[in-house]
């Protein structure tokens, strides 16, 4: 709701666990902030390049397994951080 309100643009994929074709969505579309789960979130670094993430500012994640494991691998490869 708040990308409605705020003017942002929104890029949305039926199957989050289509790693590279969220990537490829993230990277053509401009996303400034990816949210998504932690599991999601795994798969996006073992399958997502630096570039598909490059626009981002940041990212979001709700609480799970390997919480710290995720957050780091994610900063480490996106130079982003992860909250």
């Amino acid at each position: 709701m708040a990308a409605l309100t705020s003017g942002c643009s929104i890029a949305y994929h039926t199957n989050p666990l289509e790693a590279r074709t969220v990537g490829d969505l993230c990277r053509k579309h401009g996303v400034t902030l990816m949210i998504s789960t932690p599991t999601f979130a795994w798969k996006y670094i073992q399958s997502c390049t630096r570039e598909d993430f490059a626009s981002a500012a940041h990212g979001h994640r709700g609480r799970g397994k390997d919480e710290a494991r995720t957050r780091h691998s994610f900063e480490e490869k996106f130079g982003k951080p992860m909250f």
